[in-house]
């Protein structure tokens, strides 16, 4: 018996080292320069690192060489291939994106909600990417501006509601939860055109939305980094990452509004009357990009599906367009001259009172020319997008930096980290410093163009980008009219933003102080 058992665990350890062997040297076989995994599977369950923690590393260790492979996650992970050279990059995400077109995704975060955008691959991706496309455009934002502009006058009224005495005339702010308000009441009124207030702290919808991601993020690291990284035994096992009493909530919430509006008992300027509409037009011919045509024709409607779509305001909007609005008031409250140039914009841009000064319009946004220089820096810093990833579709030919002809297996996973290049010295001087001049109109030119992409570029590039800058825009303005931002006497300075799995976060206890503008 003892021998039998010596020689099971003797084959045993055989293959597990033959596995090993050849998990390991996948990339070298094939002439690819190699990286050791920074990453472990302990680290990601145990909560201590994130995939993308390791990237910088990578992107450093790489040196002078275009690319390199390795086994994301040593034993357990998949093959992967981390990009660096600028041209191969434009390659993979524009140029020859239909060997590039899915992405590895987050898995299956709801078994009802799971069919988003961002989960597609494929045809059915081109399909639902070219039907939603008219629903981002400049003017159908515009037509939901009114929202973005009540909030944030609202905002200005919560502001004052934070008063740290009664003989103080400034006010002290939990600045992340202050801009979730904010984003959950532009999603809630602009896309689902619900009447709640969001700065009641009794407001149902808040309160559950911030539950549900206080608890994806602490609580369910693990059902994450599974979802993420094995999505078939994920499924296998039922694993989500939102708790089902979540889930319930806004399936419910979104079926009904959808609802509403399929009967025309409800109308309104905001995404679930233009996803009704779209259905209704005729999109068939618009292009996303030059051989990547989808038909909205061979989608299958459901209200399942249509709800997915909705959902990804909340599962990928609300929180990411908070902390860039957090991580901006923050580096405006450490900058005061910086600050006193938006204002200084802000003010002339907006008039006085007497000409409607308490309000901004879409228009005047491109106006603000510091202000998106600004906002530039800020998202160069803390992108929205941290990691672009994609999937090899099929097999492609690559040269590496001695011109040798290398290829990218079918299958593999691409990977590409956009916070490495944005802090790379060689495309930014002084990387780390926080500088909006970068991008005025005489430097703007001389960025390379795929040196800068915090809302990733191409085909999947982020189809909200300009739904969220006009929100951000749009309080910005408001705040510094009304308000000097500072820090309190525990804010930490110099500014001080960590990342957590969906990017760059503040911390919720940071407070800033908010004083009226006499």
């Amino acid at each position: 018996m003892l021998v039998l058992l010596a020689v099971l665990v003797t084959m045993a350890t055989l293959l597990l080292h033959m596995v090993k062997s050849l998990k390991f040297s996948y990339w070298s076989s094939r002439g690819f320069p190699t990286l050791q995994h920074k990453v472990s599977l302990r680290d990601l369950l145990g909560g201590k690192r994130y995939l993308i923690d390791g990237d910088p590393e990578y992107y450093d260790e790489i040196g002078d060489e275009k690319f390199a492979g390795f086994s994301e996650l040593g034993l357990f992970g998949g093959q992967t291939i981390f990009i660096k050279d600028l041209d191969l990059v434009k390659n993979i995400l524009v140029k020859d994106f239909d060997h590039f077109s899915d992405r590895t995704g987050f898995g299956e975060l709801d078994r009802r909600m799971g069919h988003s955008l961002t989960e597609m691959g494929g045809q059915e991706w081109k399909d639902m990417r070219t039907f939603l496309s008219p629903t981002f455009t400049s003017g159908k934002i515009k037509r939901m501006f009114c929202h973005f502009e009540r909030i944030a006058t609202k905002f200005n009224e919560h502001v004052k509601t934070h008063a740290t005495s009664k003989l103080d005339t400034s006010f002290d702010l939990p600045l992340l939860t202050s801009m979730y308000k904010y984003t959950l009441g532009n999603i809630a009124t602009s896309v689902f055109g619900l009447d709640v207030d969001t700065f009641d702290k009794n407001d149902v919808f808040f309160t559950t939305t911030t539950e549900m991601l206080a608890s994806f993020i602490k609580n369910r690291k693990m059902h994450f980094a599974l979802l993420q990284n094995f999505p078939r035994f994920s499924k296998f096992a039922k694993i989500q990452g939102f708790e089902q009493k979540y889930s319930d909530f806004f399936w419910g919430l979104l079926n009904a509004a959808l609802k509403a509006r399929q009967e025309g008992s409800v109308k309104g300027n905001d995404f679930f009357q233009l996803l009704v509409d779209a259905q209704n037009e005729d999109n068939s011919n618009v292009d996303i990009a030059e051989g990547s045509k989808g038909n909205k024709k061979n989608i299958k409607w459901t209200n399942e599906l249509a709800c997915a779509q909705a959902f990804l305001f909340i599962g990928a909007g609300f929180s990411t367009v908070a902390n860039n609005l957090a991580a901006a008031l923050y580096l405006l409250a450490s900058e005061g001259e910086i600050q006193d140039k938006v204002y200084e914009e802000v003010n002339r841009i907006m008039g006085t009172d007497e000409k409607g000064g308490d309000k901004i319009s879409y228009d005047d946004l491109t106006k603000l020319e510091y202000m998106e220089m600004f906002m530039s820096e800020v998202l160069r810093l803390y992108p929205v997008q941290l990691r672009l990833d994609r999937i090899a579709v099929r097999d492609y030919e690559v040269l590496d930096s001695k011109n040798r002809k290398l290829v990218i297996p079918k299958g593999a996973n691409v990977v590409i980290s956009a916070e490495a290049i944005h802090k790379d010295e060689r495309y930014f001087a002084n990387p780390l410093k926080f500088d909006p001049e970068r991008f005025s109109q005489k430097n703007r030119g001389k960025i390379h163009p795929y040196s800068y992409m915090p809302f990733s570029v191409g085909p999947r590039n982020c189809i909200g980008m300009r739904y969220a800058l006009a929100e951000t825009k749009v309080l910005l303005a408001h705040v510094v009219r009304n308000f000097v931002i500072s820090p309190t006497e525990s804010t930490p300075i110099p500014v001080k933003i960590p990342r957590n799995p969906i990017g760059y976060q503040i911390d919720n206890s940071v407070h800033l102080r908010f004083a009226p503008r006499a």
